[in-house]
This record gives structure tokens, C-alpha cells and sequence, in this order.
């Protein structure tokens, strides 16, 4: 909400992408309680640090909105990229946030202010379908679910007021520092652990 007081939300390809998302992610889910995660959980320090990599190596990359598509076209590829992180986000989760962003400036073009502000949308209905399907199969700890939710919640506010009073630059920045922390947290949660 607080996004598109200010940024133009590409409601015809996010919309699409978001619905994708919705399907995806309990996908994602379901398979994730038929098998094991744990190739996945091996390989992600690795694809977040080369993430990181090539955001580091493009010094450019994100600081201007150029959007590659138009109509259609845009519509059709950020549905793939909901359906795809969508499924992600059900089956593993962590990083969706950034791996959104990422494919948004790497794929579509945006800015990181405008990518950050359309993965925002696609991130709560991915994050929601899956929600409902572990919540039927009573996989939810709803005492440490609320808590989290409600803390969610202010670090959003706190985050989107930063990211548009100091726009795309500051939003890079950011998004390279959660990378970096999120390689750090997934590389000890499977290596050193």
C-alpha cells in the first residue's frame, strides 16, 4: 500500500505474475512434505552467493528503470517469474524476497525501488497460499506464527518508508546487504551446523 502511493505499480503483468505466484507456491508446498529439501538447502548458499556475484559485477544494474517489455509480453514473463519463485517460496522459502527482486531488475529491467515494490505483492499471495496449505495439514506453530507476522509488519513499514525516501541506490545497497547476510545464515545453517 504504502508502495503505490508513490511508485507506479505495474498492475497489468504484476497482477498475472501474483496469480502465478498463487498457484505455485502450494505447489511448492505440497512437494516440500513429499520429499526432502535438503539438496536444496545445500545449493542455496551457492546460488545466493552468485546472486550477489553478479549484482556486485553489474555496477549499474537496477539503478535505472528501463523496463524490457511491454504488455503481454512483461505479463508473460513476470507470471514465469511468479510461478517459478512462487514454487520456491512454497517448497524452501528463504531468500524469495530477494530472488523476486533479482529477477524483476535482471529480467524486466526495473529499478531495485520499482522491483522491491512488485515483489512485494507476489511475495504476500505466495506466502499466503502456502500458509493455507500448511495450515490445513497442521504444519503452523501459531504462537511463534503471530509474533513473527506482527514483526513482519513494523519492519515493512520501517523498510518501504526507507526505500522511497532514498530510492533505487539505497534499495540496492540494502538488497546486497541482506544477500550477504542471507549466504552467511544459509551457509552455517548447512555447512557448520
Amino acid at each position: 500500500i504504502q508502495y503505490s502511493r508513490k511508485v507506479v505499480m505495474p498492475w497489468r503483468s504484476l497482477l498475472p505474475a501474483a496469480g502465478a505466484g498463487l498457484v505455485g507456491s502450494p505447489i511448492g508446498a505440497w512437494v516440500v512434505t513429499q520429499v526432502d529439501p535438503g539438496l536444496l538447502r545445500k545449493m542455496l548458499p551457492i546460488l545466493m552467493l552468485s546472486l550477489l556475484v553478479y549484482t556486485l559485477a553489474k555496477k549499474d544494474m537496477g539503478r535505472h528503470h528501463a523496463p524490457r517489455f511491454a504488455g503481454k509480453q512483461e505479463a508473460w514473463v513476470a507470471a514465469g517469474i511468479g510461478l517459478t519463485i512462487g514454487f520456491y517460496d512454497g517448497f524452501f522459502g528463504p531468500g524469495t524476497g530477494s530472488f523476486l527482486v533479482f529477477a524483476y531488475v535482471w529480467l524486466l529491467g526495473y529499478d531495485f525501488l520499482n522491483a522491491s515494490a512488485s515483489a512485494k505483492l507476489i511475495n504476500v499471495a505466495t506466502n499466503f497460499s502456502a500458509l493455507i496449505l500448511f495450515a490445513i495439514q497442521g504444519h503452523v506453530w501459531w504462537h511463534l506464527a503471530l509474533v513473527m507476522a506482527v514483526s513482519n509488519i513494523v519492519g515493512s513499514l520501517i523498510g518501504t518508508r526507507l526505500a522511497l525516501k532514498h530510492g533505487a541506490g539505497f534499495v540496492r545497497q540494502v538488497f546486497i546487504f541482506v544477500v550477504m547476510a542471507l549466504i552467511c545464515k544459509t551457509a552455517y545453517d548447512t555447512w557448520l551446523r
